[in-house]
C-alpha cells in the first residue's frame, strides 16, 4: 500500500448491472474525493487526499451507484480512438482527417489533400510523432477558440485573461477566478458547434462561477444548442477523451 500519491488499493464493487473494478488514489494536493470514469479501461478511480480517507472514499462509492452505472453504459461498445501514427484517420472539427508527417521545417496544419481534410505534422529527426500531433492539433484548437471566446466575452460583456490549450484528461475546459481559460486539446476532434458550445460554457463563467440555474441561462443564450451539445458530449466525450493517451484517467462533462 502506498501512503504518498498514487494508487492505495484496488477492489472489485457490486452494482446491480455487474461488478466494476475500482482504483482508490491518493492525489497530492486535493482535498476531497471524487470520483472519475475510466472509458477505455472500464473501471472508476476514485481520487482521495489520503490513505486515511479510504473508509471515507468508500462511503462516497457507495452513494454513486446510479452514475457509475450511466457512465458504463456510456462507454462506446468496443470502439477504442485510433493512435496517433502516420495515416491514420482521426475526426478533426468532425471531418475524417489523415495524419501525414511533413518535412521537420514545414509548416504543420489543416490542408486540403487530394483525397480529403490531411492534417500535416512537421516531424525532426528523432522528434516523437505522437507528441508533434498533439502539438498541432493543440494549435488548431487555439486558432479555434480564440475567436469563439472573444465573440461569448463581448456578448456577455466580460473580460477574459490568458486561453491555454493543454493535455488534461478530466474535464474539457476550466475558468480560474482570475479569468483565465483552459481548455482540454481534445475538443478539437469534436464538431465546430461543441468547440462553441464549450468556449461559452467556460465564458460564462466569469458571470456565475457556478453551475447554477442562472449560469446556464447564461450558457444557453451563448450557444441555443446548449443541451444538445451536453448530450452530444455525454455520447461521444469518452471515445474522444481516448486520443493520444496511453492511460486514460477518466472524463468529464462541464
Amino acid at each position: 500500500m502506498r501512503t504518498a500519491t498514487g494508487i492505495v488499493h484496488h477492489e472489485t464493487v457490486e452494482l446491480p448491472d455487474g461488478s466494476m473494478a475500482v482504483d482508490f488514489v491518493v492525489q497530492g494536493g486535493t482535498r476531497r474525493v471524487a470520483l472519475r470514469w475510466d472509458p477505455v479501461r472500464g473501471r472508476a478511480e476514485v481520487r482521495m487526499p489520503s490513505a486515511q480517507a479510504l473508509r471515507q472514499a468508500r462511503r462516497f462509492l457507495s452513494h454513486q451507484a446510479q452514475w457509475l452505472m450511466r457512465a458504463r453504459r456510456r462507454r462506446p461498445a468496443g470502439a477504442l480512438f485510433p493512435a496517433l501514427v502516420p495515416d491514420a484517420v482521426i475526426p478533426v472539427l468532425d471531418r475524417p482527417t489523415r495524419l501525414k508527417v511533413v518535412a521537420g521545417r514545414a509548416k504543420g496544419g489543416l490542408v486540403d489533400g487530394d483525397t480529403g481534410p490531411e492534417l500535416h505534422v512537421p516531424l525532426p529527426q528523432g522528434a516523437d510523432f505522437r507528441a508533434r500531433t498533439i502539438r498541432v492539433l493543440s494549435a488548431l484548437a487555439l486558432a479555434q477558440l480564440a475567436p469563439a471566446v472573444a465573440r461569448h466575452a463581448a456578448a456577455l460583456d466580460v473580460q477574459v485573461g490568458r486561453i491555454t490549450v493543454r493535455d488534461v484528461t478530466s474535464l474539457w475546459g476550466s475558468c480560474s477566478r482570475a479569468g483565465n481559460l483552459s481548455f482540454c486539446w481534445r475538443l478539437v476532434l469534436a464538431p465546430p458547434w461543441i468547440v462553441d458550445y464549450l468556449a461559452a460554457h467556460e465564458v460564462a463563467h466569469r458571470r456565475e462561477m457556478n453551475h447554477s440555474p442562472a449560469f446556464w441561462a447564461h450558457v444557453e443564450r451563448l450557444a441555443p444548442r446548449t443541451r444538445e451539445a451536453r448530450a452530444w458530449l455525454r455520447r461521444h466525450g469518452g471515445y474522444l477523451m481516448q486520443a493520444g493517451r496511453s492511460a486514460i484517467e477518466g472524463e468529464g462533462t462541464p
